[in-house]
C-alpha cells in the first residue's frame, strides 16, 4: 500500500494527477477556498509514481507503507 502525501501549500489544483493516474486515486476539491488535489482512493495506488513525477508544483510524495 502507498502512503500519499500532498503538500496543499504547494498544490496549484491543475488536476494533472487526476488525468495521469491510471487508477483514479485523485480528485481536485475546494478546501478552504483553494482547489487542491486529494487522494480519495489511496488504497488503489500501485506505486507507479506518475503523479509524483508529473506534478508541476512538486506537491505529491509517494512512499511505500
Amino acid at each position: 500500500m502507498a502512503k500519499i502525501t500532498i503538500d496543499t501549500n504547494k498544490c496549484i489544483g491543475k488536476g494533472i494527477c487526476v488525468e495521469i493516474c491510471p487508477f483514479g486515486v485523485y480528485q481536485v476539491r475546494k478546501i478552504k477556498g483553494k482547489e487542491v488535489a486529494v487522494a480519495v482512493k489511496p488504497h488503489e495506488c500501485l506505486l507507479c509514481r506518475a503523479c509524483e513525477l508529473k506534478c508541476p508544483a512538486g506537491a505529491i510524495r509517494i512512499e511505500e507503507s
